[in-house]
């Protein structure tokens, strides 16, 4: 049975939202990092805001891109299976794309533990804000992996801002990157 991972990088101030505003550029060590991290994965969930933007820049990033890190990442997330999580059938492009259907919480709840059971591998919960909230708050996720950007970006939406409920967690590995990106990896207790 898979874990499932909550996986996202905010700034120092807890900012998830436009990172465009504020990311550090990725190091090739946050690259093999991430390369790493995908060969533990049996599929990826993607919020239908965000899958498009992702979508559009990794189904081309390794034909624009000098880095082979860069290059072997793009074939490894366009290769693995991607789950869009939508109220409404999303347009899927992006090659081993389906749609996750959220009707409500009971059959969310029934299909993300029919996943969970399917996977041998584990199961990472990549983007948006709603999503990562959503799982959270339903008490979906058996790990933390947070990407720390060192910069202050001031505005946008927070990551832990309005949390229904408390979470122990126990800091299972912390890890500096080049660039000054902190990796931390939190287990639930």
């Amino acid at each position: 049975m898979g874990k499932v991972i909550i996986h996202l990088h905010m700034s120092l101030d807890q900012v998830v939202s436009d990172p465009e505003n504020w990311m550090v550029e990725f190091s090739d060590d946050v690259l093999k990092a991430a390369m790493d991290y995908y060969d533990t994965l049996d599929t990826v969930i993607f919020g239908s805001n965000t899958y498009p933007g992702l979508a559009e820049y990794w189904q081309t990033a390794g034909q624009h891109t000098t880095f082979t890190v860069e290059q072997d990442f793009a074939v490894r997330i366009n290769e693995i299976p991607k789950r869009v999580l939508s109220r409404s059938a999303p347009e899927l492009n992006w090659q081993n794309s389906t749609w996750l259907e959220f009707r409500d919480t009971s059959s969310f709840l029934e299909e993300i533990g029919a996943l969970k059971a399917d996977c041998r591998r584990n199961i990472s919960v990549e983007s948006g804000l709603g999503v990562w909230k959503l799982f959270l708050d339903l008490d979906l996720f058996d790990e933390l992996l947070l990407y720390i950007h060192p910069v202050l970006a001031v505005h946008g939406e927070t990551f832990f801002e309005n949390i229904c409920n408390k979470i122990q967690l126990h800091l299972e590995n912390t890890r500096t990157f080049k660039n000054g990106i902190v990796e931390l990896h939190y287990t639930r207790i």
